[in-house]
């Protein structure tokens, strides 16, 4: 996210997640799931697999 300047705001907006579970991921409080590395690597344009 800070290499493309991408906010967790910005990502709520584009769909690819609510603020709260990119908030929870980040902490490490929750892991990313399939569909959300899906939609990150939509989102930033790079393989899915890399977020897994």
């Amino acid at each position: 996210m800070t290499e493309h300047s991408t906010t967790q705001y910005q990502l709520q907006k584009a769909e690819v997640a609510k603020q709260s579970v990119i908030s929870r991921v980040l902490s490490g409080e929750r892991q990313i799931s399939k569909e959300l590395a899906k939609n990150l690597s939509v989102f930033f344009q790079v393989p899915y697999k890399i977020f897994l």
